[in-house]
């Protein structure tokens, strides 16, 4: 295992996509809707973005997008890995506010 904790090398490549961008996106815009990458059968990683056409799109609803989609890609057996970002705030053990 990683220093992640992720046993796959696979995850691990998409997981380095989402962690620099990710933050980028907070730092600049505090925040973001949720997003995905995929890894081909090829071992090419693309980032995917979902959009409802909304101004302010309900989080899970891009989610299930994303989700539904990715479906659909390893059941035809394209994929090899997927993963989705999404912004989330926790209250840490001790603490009130979110973070």
């Amino acid at each position: 295992m990683t220093r992640t904790g992720m046993a796959h090398a696979d995850l691990q490549a998409l997981f380095e996509t989402f962690l620099p961008f990710t933050q980028k996106l907070l730092r600049e815009h505090g925040g973001f809707n949720p997003w995905g990458a995929v890894m081909s059968s090829s071992g090419e990683i693309q980032w995917v973005a979902a959009d409802n056409g909304e101004e302010f799109p309900d989080a899970q609803a891009l989610i299930n997008m994303l989700t539904d989609t990715f479906k659909g890609q390893c059941n035809r057996g394209v994929l090899r890995a997927i993963g989705i970002c999404y912004d989330v705030r926790i209250v840490p053990p001790g603490k009130s506010d979110k973070i």
